[in-house]
């Protein structure tokens, strides 16, 4: 059995059955420890559709899609200009806190008006 259909058949058996034990589970699937622990890995940590509480798996459903939200974004992009220049000229550390009082009025700035920087 190839892990992504291992993966599909966990999220049937767990949406049927609601809580498994994470032994029985193993046994079903016959994955070993390594491959086991990447599919509870899967479906708690990244699709979010199972809660582990180190002994079983429980069913916590989509609700990830359920909760979807809707915001407006917008991206900006900003070209710091002759900065190539003036890294080349100041020593690293010198260059690192011009950057860093750049990035913290740049966040005074947005956070003023409400935004948000996700990231430099």
């Amino acid at each position: 059995m190839s892990f992504v259909a291992a993966i599909r058949e966990t999220r049937e058996l767990l949406r049927d059955e609601k809580r498994l034990s994470l032994r029985a589970l193993r046994r079903e699937l016959g994955l070993d420890p390594e491959a086991f622990s990447d599919l509870v890995g899967e479906l708690v940590d990244f699709q979010e559709v199972a809660v582990c509480d180190g002994t079983s798996l429980e069913w916590a459903g989509d609700a990830r899609r359920d909760e979807g939200e809707r915001r407006q974004l917008s991206v900006l992009f900003c070209d710091l200009v002759g900065s190539t220049k003036i890294a080349h000229r100041l020593d690293a550390e010198d260059w690192r806190d011009l950057l860093h009082a750049y990035q913290d009025i740049a966040n005074e700035v947005v956070t003023r008006f409400g935004g948000y920087i996700a990231q430099y």
